[in-house]
C-alpha cells in the first residue's frame, strides 16, 4: 500500500504544479507580447521562456513517473489476481450449475471486494469500407483558359500562355 500512498502524494504535487504553471504560462504570454512590442529585451524574454520550459519539464517528468508507477501497480495486481484465480480453480470442484470461472470470480470477489474480476467480452465487428466508383469521381484531365482558350491542367491556377487567373 505504500506505493499507492506515494502515487497519491505525487499526484497531489502534480495538481499543484499544474495550477502554478498556469500563472507562468499567462506571464509568458504577456512577456511575448511585450517582447514583440520591444518593451523587454531578448535576455528577459528568454529567461522567462526558460523558467516556463523548466516547469513544464518537471511536470512531464513527474507525470511520467506517476504513470510508470501506476503501470507497475496494475501489473502487480494483475499478477496477484491471476495467481488467486489459479489457486482457487485448482482447489475448487465446480458444481453442475456453475462453471469454474464463475466460481473463481465469486471467490475472488469474496476475498477482495474492491477488485473487479470480470473479464471484458469482445465481439467481432465487421467493418466494410466502400471505395467510390471511378465513374462518379472522374474529372477531366485538362480544361481551357477562360480568356485565351489555351489547354490547362485541372490544378492550374493561372494560364501558362496569357497569365490570367483561373
Amino acid at each position: 500500500m505504500q506505493g499507492r500512498e506515494g502515487i497519491s502524494n505525487r499526484a497531489d504535487k502534480l495538481k499543484k504544479m499544474i495550477a502554478d504553471i498556469q500563472d507562468q504560462y499567462e506571464n509568458l504570454i504577456d512577456s511575448s507580447q511585450l517582447y514583440r512590442k520591444g518593451s523587454i529585451n531578448d535576455k528577459e524574454f528568454l529567461f522567462k521562456l526558460g523558467d516556463y520550459m523548466k516547469s513544464m519539464t518537471a511536470i512531464n517528468f513527474l507525470s511520467t513517473q506517476i504513470l510508470l508507477e501506476l503501470k507497475a501497480i496494475f501489473n502487480e495486481n494483475k499478477h496477484h489476481v491471476s495467481s488467486l484465480s489459479l489457486n482457487s480453480q485448482s482447489s475448487s470442484q465446480p458444481s453442475g450449475k456453475e462453471d469454474s470461472s464463475s466460481m473463481s470470480n465469486s471467490k475472488l470477489a469474496a476475498h477482495n471486494p474492491t477488485l473487479d474480476v470480470t473479464e471484458p467480452k469482445f465481439e467481432p465487428v465487421t467493418i466494410t469500407i466502400e471505395k467510390p466508383s471511378r465513374n462518379a469521381v472522374e474529372r477531366p484531365a485538362e480544361r481551357t483558359c477562360l480568356k485565351c482558350g489555351n489547354n490547362l491542367s485541372v490544378q492550374a491556377k493561372f494560364c501558362n500562355k496569357c497569365g490570367n487567373p483561373q
